[in-house]
């Protein structure tokens, strides 16, 4: 059996468009068993116990990447996790991920960390979230010749966030249907100016900074209006800031003061919809791989 732990992550971190993410102390622990054939789930809901899992199919993804043939007999595939599914969190990059990583273990550690992540990008569609999910902490990725590479930037260990997570789910797909398809030269520019000052004011933990930094305009303005009361929400922030986790519909925050989670949680009871605050740490190591005997 193969034990999996890979961790929930946020991407974009305001004007770190489909390249910034960062993984946070939220885990999806994943379990793969060789059986004598066919599939096994366990924790895992009914429509999505087949082949077109996505942990299933990023399993057989690695295996046939790894040059290795299907191993005889079939999976038991077992599911515990933290991480929400739809709410901007990385379920679906934590799925893929651990399927990737399990596989890789079953084939000997045939896969380097450069394959892992291109193949978990050619899984998901980018590299936003898969790759702090495998790197763990801070990363920034980009796609060069059809190649995604990431690498890890420092980040204070003072910087506390705060999930806001709401109970309606967002598809990834309508946030993006919503996003102009051009955008002004001078948006282009602003957000690369933004992006750049973003990651030496995460090192330093320079919260002023960091306020200032994270604006976008690239894509929050126009997500924002699938997030039912975000502005509603947005008022509620004093010496807080706040972005949109992903694609959202979960809402990031930095804070300060060690009563801003027991605070925000009291004022969002208000709104329409039921929400959480969840406080969270930088998740630094990322993954874990754990193979141990069958029971």
């Amino acid at each position: 059996m193969i034990k999996v732990q890979v961790p929930a992550t946020t991407a974009n971190l305001g004007p770190g468009f489909d390249c910034m993410g960062l993984a946070l102390s939220l885990y999806g622990r994943f379990s793969f068993q060789t059986i004598e054939e066919g599939l096994k789930f366990e924790g895992v809901p009914l429509q999505f116990q087949n082949e077109d899992n996505l942990a299933i199919r990023s399993y057989r993804l690695a295996e046939k990447a790894a040059s290795k043939s299907p191993a005889k007999g079939g999976l038991r595939l077992s599911i515990d996790s933290d991480i929400p599914v739809s709410r901007g969190l990385g379920s679906s990059a934590s799925l893929i991920v651990a399927g990737i990583l399990a596989a890789n273990a079953a084939c000997g550690y045939a896969l380097s960390e450069h394959q892992i992540l291109n193949l978990a990008t050619v899984i998901e569609g980018h590299p936003d979230n898969v790759a702090p999910a495998l790197l763990g902490g801070l990363t920034v990725s980009m796609m060069d010749n059809n190649q995604a590479f990431a690498i890890r930037c420092p980040i204070s260990k003072s910087i506390r966030f705060c999930a806001l997570i709401p109970d309606f789910e967002l598809s990834t797909h309508l946030a993006r249907s919503v996003l102009p398809k051009s955008v002004p030269f001078a948006d282009a520019l602003f957000n690369a100016s933004h992006a750049a000052c973003l990651l030496p004011a995460l090192e330093k933990g320079d919260i002023g900074l960091i306020r200032k930094a994270l604006k976008d305009s690239l894509h929050q303005k126009y997500r924002a209006e699938l997030i039912d009361q975000y502005g509603l929400i947005q008022d509620m922030m004093k010496e807080e800031v706040m972005f949109i986790s992903g694609a959202g519909p979960t809402l990031m925050c930095i804070y300060q003061q060690e009563d801003f989670p027991e605070r925000i949680a009291r004022e969002l009871a208000d709104l329409n919809h039921q929400w959480k605050a969840v406080p969270l740490k930088t998740a630094i190591h990322g993954p874990s791989v754990t193979e141990v005997d069958d029971e």
